[in-house]
């Protein structure tokens, strides 16, 4: 499979690599602009999941697992969060296919199981938030989350990186702490 990149609208870009499709979703898309915030949402976030549509649509067929990156935590510890935006993301998610839905901003390393529909299904999105990449901070604790949280770090200081390999029909992505041992790991088996 051939690797592309295109850059679409400000702040959003796909990329095709080794036969997965990433697509990064800008939630810090048009902060700052004067507008009410109600309507900068919803202007945002549909603009962005249309686009994100049009870009799977086109790219059917060139990619065996599909990722999709943005800022702002999908879910924390406790559960869905709010600012991330899963009530909205979650339908367009389910209905892409989308394996793994990434992000970050708080740093503490969440993963939910797959979800479908916002329930368990082994044929669902698995989200994801990633860890801190920094030397100063503390050793991972990983634990067993409760509801749709499958795991969490219990150390909100803790650093470490996410590590994807592709296998046959497997995607896995692997928490993997400074001095080399995988915390845990999850893997999505092929859909397409």
């Amino acid at each position: 499979m051939k690797n592309r990149i295109c850059i679409c609208l400000a702040g959003t870009y796909w990329f095709l690599y080794g036969g997965v499709l990433f697509a990064g979703i800008d939630t810090l898309a048009i902060e700052g602009v004067e507008i009410d915030s109600a309507v900068r949402e919803k202007t945002s976030r549909t603009r962005q999941r249309d686009w994100l549509e049009r870009v799977a649509k086109a790219q059917r067929g060139r990619y065996r697992f599909f990722v999709v990156f943005q800022h702002y935590p999908y879910f924390k510890k406790e559960g869905p969060c709010s600012y991330g935006g899963y009530e909205f993301w979650r339908g367009t998610f389910d209905a892409l296919g989308v394996d793994f839905a990434l992000s970050g901003d708080e740093h503490a390393y969440v993963r939910t199981h797959p979800l479908r529909g916002g329930k368990k299904d082994a044929a669902g999105t698995v989200y994801v938030v990633c860890p801190e990449i920094d030397s100063h901070m503390e050793e991972p604790r990983i634990a067993d989350g409760e509801g749709l949280v499958a795991a969490c770090d219990e150390n909100v200081s803790s650093y470490g990186a996410c590590i994807f390999s592709v296998e046959g029909e497997n995607m896995t992505l692997r928490y993997i702490s400074p001095d080399g041992k995988v915390r845990d790991s999850v893997s999505a088996r092929r859909r397409r």
